[in-house]
C-alpha cells in the first residue's frame, strides 16, 4: 500500500503510521484476497480485465490464522508482509473464473495506464513472502464453485 498512488491506500498508510507511534502493536500486511478478484469479475454486466496486471491473491482464512499466531506471540511491530503462493495475470484469472463460475458475460479488456497502473505492473503490491498453505487461484475456484 506504500506504492500504488490510490486514494484507497493513503488512509491505510496513515493508520499504520499512527499505530506505529505507540508500543504494543503488530502490523501485518497481506496481498489481495481471492474474493477481491471474484468481486471484480462478478460485478457488472462484463468481466473487466486491466491489461498487464498480475495479482498474488491469498486466502483470508490463512491470513486470519497468521494473525492469531501473531496476537498470541505478543506485540512485534511491523512483521513480514504475506501473500499468495504465486503471481497470476488478471487475464488468466478472469478466464478461469468465467469457466469455473459458468459466467457467459463478455470480457472487456481495459488498458491500464497512469501512475497506479505502473505501480501494479511493477508488482509493487506483491511480496516475496508466500503464505504456506494458501490455496492457489485455481484451487480457490474449485473450492468456491466445485470441479464442474
Amino acid at each position: 500500500i506504500d506504492y500504488p498512488p490510490l486514494p484507497y491506500c493513503r488512509p491505510k498508510v496513515a493508520a499504520e503510521q499512527r499505530i506505529g507511534q505507540h508500543d504494543g502493536h503488530t502490523i501485518l500486511r497481506a496481498t489481495q484476497f481471492h474474493e477481491f478478484l471474484d468481486r471484480i469479475f462478478s460485478t457488472g454486466p462484463v468481466v473487466m480485465v486491466f491489461g498487464g496486471l498480475e495479482f498474488q491473491v491469498t486466502d483470508g482464512g490463512v491470513v486470519a490464522d497468521r494473525m492469531v499466531q501473531l496476537v498470541e506471540a505478543g506485540p512485534q511491530g511491523r512483521v513480514e508482509d504475506i501473500g499468495g503462493p504465486r503471481s497470476e495475470s488478471m487475464k488468466r484469472m478472469a478466464t478461469t473464473w468465467k469457466k469455473a463460475s459458468g459466467s457467459r458475460k463478455p470480457t472487456l479488456g481495459i488498458p491500464a495506464v497512469g501512475k497506479a497502473a505502473r505501480a501494479f505492473k511493477a508488482k509493487q503490491h506483491h511480496t516475496p513472502h508466500a503464505v504456506a498453505g494458501s490455496p492457489t487461484w485455481d484451487e480457490w475456484l474449485e473450492q468456491r464453485f466445485g470441479s464442474g
